[in-house]
């Protein structure tokens, strides 16, 4: 199993996944006939509560529209989460972070401050928004986990940095996930940014998994060992955006969205050096100290399973989960992400294009320049 909390049952043409956590069971099911029979199935085994559709689950509520579409959003969550924390009154933030804010572990703050800290429920917080940050808001994820490193030794820059998450998800309580019936293609982005961590100058890593044009899964985390050129760190990126690729295939390959004639999963990056160094078996001195455990990579290119493909940088949309962007660069990598359009590709097949990131970086956006309470 690739998965040992998904159970997939199949009889004849008929499919079941059924997802498990904890007590909480919800059946998927191809055809309706297939959900009668798991549903008397599991009746005539345990004792269930059969709640009838999905509507609510774990803090998750599951919309659906005519078109066929579904929506995964936190909406009531994240409104109880912002009056717990006495934000009901603040003013909306345009972004989670503040794009020209350099945090770290020191930030200045007096013996007394401090004091006043360990009073605050940061860590509280904190674990809170991560689970926000995995369940529906990938807007989040880079602010939650550079903020999550601050949680043993928290300064009152941290703690303000954290109420903005708050207000920023008060002005976007309605986003969450939109799933659409499309193309039946798994590809995913792969971004790293450089030494961008402070204290130990360690990058980030940043994935999106897609599946057509929704967004299935992603990560912005920050890589174990200091790279010492952007190539090395992209390459890590490219390391863990194959590992996603490998579990997304054999999952798919379990329910029979996957066989054994599947193309090989594209893996989009923005460095060049990083691919060639993937496909290249040739010793190179300024890179064999990086750890062997990346170089599976190379060994998936050549049994079909990935392959590598050069994407500008304004396009690829795991910036987003790399560092911090001014509020027109964020929105218009969420809103692709969020598959209210088009996914661009540049395989010479660009269904729609992004702006210019060039445009944005290193550059005011007015909406940052709002101060709010």
């Amino acid at each position: 199993m690739t998965d040992s909390s998904i159970y997939i049952l199949k009889v004849n043409n008929h499919l079941a996944v059924l997802p498990v956590y904890i007590d909480d069971l919800p059946a998927i099911s191809s055809s309706q006939q297939m959900r009668k029979y798991v549903k008397n199935a599991l009746m005539a085994e345990f004792e269930v509560r059969y709640l009838g559709s999905l509507n609510t689950l774990l803090g998750i509520q599951f919309s659906r529209f005519p078109d066929g579409s579904l929506k995964l959003s936190q909406h009531d969550y994240i409104l109880k989460l912002i009056k717990k924390y006495g934000m009901d009154k603040a003013n909306p933030a345009p972004t989670p972070l503040d794009p020209n804010q350099k945090l770290c572990k020191h930030m200045g703050a007096t013996e007394e401050e401090l004091k006043e800290m360990e009073t605050m429920p940061y860590r509280q917080l904190i674990g809170a928004l991560s689970y926000i940050a995995r369940a529906t808001r990938f807007d989040i994820a880079f602010a939650v986990n550079l903020l999550a490193q601050f949680s043993s030794r928290p300064e009152p820059a941290h703690w303000v940095a954290v109420k903005r998450i708050l207000r920023y998800l008060k002005g976007t309580t309605d986003q969450g996930l939109i799933y659409r019936s499309n193309e039946d293609l798994l590809h995913i982005y792969a971004d790293a940014s450089l030494a961008s961590d402070r204290d130990d100058r360690k990058s980030y890593t940043g994935i999106a998994v897609m599946y057509g044009s929704n967004l299935v899964d992603w990560h912005a985390t920050k890589q174990k060992a200091v790279a010492c050129s952007t190539m090395e760190a992209e390459y890590r990126a490219i390391g863990h955006a194959t590992k996603e690729a490998l579990w997304a295939r054999s999952l798919l390959t379990e329910i029979g969205a996957h066989t054994p004639s599947t193309p090989a999963t594209k893996i989009f990056t923005d460095s060049t050096s990083a691919i060639a160094h993937a496909k290249s078996f040739i010793r190179n001195d300024k890179s064999k100290y990086i750890d062997i455990t990346c170089h599976f990579v190379r060994e998936r290119i050549v049994q079909g399973e990935i392959q590598l493909v050069f994407i500008p940088t304004k396009y690829n949309v795991a910036d987003l989960f790399t560092k911090p962007h001014p509020g027109t660069r964020h929105r218009t990598l969420i809103s692709f992400l969020q598959s209210t359009g088009s996914i661009p590709r540049y395989d010479c097949q660009l269904a729609g294009e992004l702006p210019v990131a060039g445009e944005y970086v290193g550059q005011s956006d007015p909406d940052d320049k709002k101060q709010a309470t």
